[in-house]
């Protein structure tokens, strides 16, 4: 079984795997099954009756190495899977069960997992990683298939070799690109785009053979595990962002020279999160050009924090809500965050200025004798306000943007900036104007949809990279088309 078909596995398990665990250096059994779409672990401990007379007062090893809030890490082996570990185990339940006949109470223990792995973790967290794998079959609409050649029988070209292997009809060969590693920013790491193969067997369809993409990742020299999850979870956001589909691989693979490899299966938060593969057509930048995924990864990594907590609010928002007014306001507080980076130079308060006006501030209103409490609130307003409008940061960033793509139309989108500003305020701030109160819930739904587009328009454009499937995206893109009048979408 390949890591595809045992991370499979494990996310879905028809059967629940009954298997001896450890527990610090206690050894029990237990079931781990899937309820609800998560995974739940049952353990099971058995102690004298008289010993559980009390719950305060059972003492045994598994019960005090779980006792709440400790996290422990439970691992298993089982045939067809391996070796199973499971990372930071919650106990969220224990029920107990009296056998006066017997003399005995058996304790079932529910734990909830934070992380599922395949394989042993190491004794030591900083440990080096020396290589990363990505795995997943739903990369086609990105990369395609790097290295995948087809051959076929040529009376003129490589018969030899077709003779020889049984005179097949075709040939499919996996090759190593044999293009430049790309350097992911500043961080010393450096990815390769490969194509493998991923096989299956059904007793219903038969064999299955699968094209498989994958990244290789290598990390710089001594690099822990903790800081290679974030250049995967950032290189995750890059798919998000311009396929507007919330990604996450299949597979994450880590190798080191200290343990086996590690793969991780699942993580909390990832359930019910399916990702909709999307086809090239659905996809803002062609990263099958691997100049323009290039310079993609050399721009992407590397960013401010301030750039990158605009880039995790979005993603956020794209990842877990469907809900219109959840998603508006969370992609309007990225393209905010945003603004700290992008907005121009000379519509930015300084704090030398805004130290200044807040002492004029507060001087003014001591002459004309304005109340203490109601003087110092206006001036903590004035304090925690931004260093720039929300307007014109919106301005900022979607106008260049727009004398790219539609320069005979600014008009429309200075308008489309003020109504985004306009409705934000109105739903955060909830004006008292009810009839423009419901005009902003009305529109929000589409809005922040088309919201979404323009983050990953001038997220494009600050890359460097090429617009010109901009209007392609918008129509084909599952997302961004629902941003669309449904006058334009009844014709598409």
């Amino acid at each position: 079984m390949d890591t595809l078909e045992r991370v499979r596995s494990v996310n879905s398990l028809a059967d629940p795997v009954s298997t001896l665990w450890n527990v610090d250096s206690a050894t029990v059994f237990g079931t781990l099954r899937w309820a609800e779409n998560k995974p739940e672990l049952q353990l099971f401990v058995e102690v004298a009756l008289t010993e559980a007379s009390s719950w305060g007062e059972v003492d045994h090893p598994v019960l005090n190495a779980t006792k709440p809030p400790i996290q422990a890490c439970v691992v298993g082996h089982c045939e067809g899977h391996g070796t199973i570990t499971l990372e930071g185990c919650a106990r969220y339940n224990v029920r107990g069960t009296s056998d006066h006949i017997n003399g005995k109470t058996i304790y079932t223990l529910y734990f909830l997992p934070t992380r599922i792995w395949l394989g042993t973790l190491p004794a030591d967290e900083k440990a080096p990683i020396t290589g990363i794998t990505l795995l997943d079959t739903r990369l086609g609409g990105y990369f395609r298939s790097p290295g995948f050649k087809s051959h076929y029988l040529s009376p003129d070209e490589r018969a030899d070799v077709f003779e020889r292997l049984g005179t097949p009809e075709q040939i499919w060969c996996f090759h190593q690109d044999d293009g430049d590693p790309i350097k992911l920013g500043m961080t010393g790491f450096e990815l390769k785009l490969a194509s493998t193969i991923s096989n299956s067997m059904s007793h219903t369809t038969g064999y299955g053979v699968q094209s498989v993409t994958r990244l290789d990742l290598k990390p710089r020299e001594g690099a822990p595990r903790e800081e290679c999850e974030r250049v995967v979870s950032q290189l995750q956001d890059l798919l998000t962002v311009f396929s507007l589909e919330p990604f996450s691989f299949l597979s994450i693979t880590f190798y080191s020279d200290d343990s086996g490899p590690l793969t991780l299966a699942w993580q909390l938060g990832d359930w019910d999160k399916s990702f909709v593969p999307p086809m090239a057509h659905q996809i803002l930048v062609d990263f099958t050009d691997q100049d323009v995924f290039r310079t993609a990864c050399e721009n992407w990594f590397g960013a401010t924090e301030t750039l990158g907590l605009s880039r995790w609010l979005y993603c956020k928002a794209i990842r877990e809500t469907n809900n219109g007014m959840a998603r508006f306001i969370s992609v309007a507080q990225s393209f905010e965050v945003l603004g700290r980076e992008f907005a121009s130079a000379e519509k930015r308060v300084s704090k030398t200025e805004r130290s200044n006006a807040l002492a004029a501030i507060a001087k003014a209103l001591e002459q004309v004798g304005t109340g203490e409490y109601f003087a110092t609130r206006i001036v903590n307003l004035v304090r925690s306000s931004n260093a720039t409008s929300y307007p014109e940061v919106l301005k900022d960033m979607i106008l260049p943007v727009a004398k790219i793509l539609t320069p005979d139309h600014l008009e429309q989108a200075k308008s489309f900036c003020k109504l985004v500003a306009d409705t934000r305020n109105n739903l955060v701030h909830m004006t008292d104007d009810r009839a423009e109160l419901d005009a902003a819930f009305a529109r929000v739904n589409k809005l922040s949809l088309k919201l979404c587009y323009w983050y990953a328009l001038v997220q494009a454009h600050h890359l460097g990279l090429p617009l010109n499937r901009a209007e392609t995206f918008l129509v084909n893109n599952r997302t961004a088309r629902h941003g669309l009048p449904n006058e334009v979408l009844e014709t598409l």
